[in-house]
């Protein structure tokens, strides 16, 4: 009998589906469809792998060295390294206590040590994640000597009204000064925090409050306030009138903030819908709103 035949009854009488024999079979023969027997038939014409697109697409290839198989046999490769060690541990329970260990025991107790290990790993990485993720919506205070703006708008179509509520931080994350107003009907997102910019910096510029920085959670109104485009419409009266305030504070820069980290402008806001009049406060009185 040749070490084929061998092989081949080997193979056979594993308990495995005949599917996967009939691939190990067609596997050690090279008769796999990969693009490189493929390009040799003359069935395709390139050899290259078709899904990284880097390499000649071999068995080898196909099954081990493509990036998109690497994670397969790592995990594969990590459950090796553990049967090893619990192997071993089962050799040394067996001559130094006396106990045996059945062989799909030790196999699944692998498995069960190594799923434990990971998991506990993405529960450190995800408490890791979580902390990084509060640093990250946490309100940053302008520099040293310096005022921050943030402003916010709410829509309330119930009331038919549109709020705005805005306050200024300095460096310290001290709250100096803070406003809540309305007006009635209803706007468009974006043309509603244009226009609560626009009436906080007014005020801003009526109490003597020299701003720095300005912080709003609207992209697009970031992006239309330095466009060159010319607008026309209701909201580009809005978008060109601060535009014209900007210039008079030459030293002033706009930022983007996640909506998260402009939760007290937003609070503010949403408090606005409800007041008969505009609300005001600065540092000299008692707030009963912001401490």
């Amino acid at each position: 009998m040749d070490t084929f035949t061998r092989w081949w009854r080997s193979l056979c009488s594993l308990p495995i589906p005949p599917k996967i024999r009939h691939f190990i079979f067609r596997l050690a023969q090279n008769s796999i469809p990969t693009a490189q027997n493929l390009y040799h038939r003359h069935c395709l014409s390139s050899p290259v792998c078709p899904r990284c697109n880097l390499c000649y697409e071999s068995v080898k290839h196909a099954l081990f060295e493509c990036r998109f198989m690497k994670k397969a046999w790592s995990d594969a490769f990590n459950l090796f390294l553990c049967m090893l060690w619990k192997c071993w541990n089962a050799r040394n329970a067996a001559v130094f206590r006396n106990q045996e260990s059945k062989p799909l025991r030790i196999e699944q107790e692998a498995q069960d040590y190594l799923d434990f290990y990971q998991a506990a790993q993405d529960k450190q990485r995800m408490q890791t994640q979580s902390t990084t993720d509060l640093d990250i919506l946490v309100w940053e205070p302008p520099p040293v000597g310096s005022l921050k703006l943030n402003t916010d708008a709410a829509i309330s179509p119930h009331q038919n009204r549109t709020g705005g509520g805005a306050l200024v931080h300095d460096h310290s994350g001290k709250v100096l000064a803070a406003t809540a107003f309305n007006r009635m009907g209803q706007m468009q997102p974006q043309v509603a925090e244009g226009w609560v910019l626009l009436e906080s910096l007014k005020w801003c510029r009526d109490n003597g409050l020299n701003i720095q920085h300005i912080e709003v959670d609207c992209k697009n109104l970031i992006t239309d306030l330095q466009s060159t485009n010319e607008n026309l419409s209701s909201y580009g009266t809005i978008i060109n009138s601060i535009r014209r305030m900007f210039s008079s504070l030459p030293t002033v820069f706009l930022h983007h903030t996640r909506r998260q980290r402009n939760t007290a402008a937003h609070n503010l806001a949403q408090m606005s819908i409800g007041l008969d009049n505009t609300w005001s406060w600065n540092s000299q009185d008692p707030c009963p709103f912001l401490l």
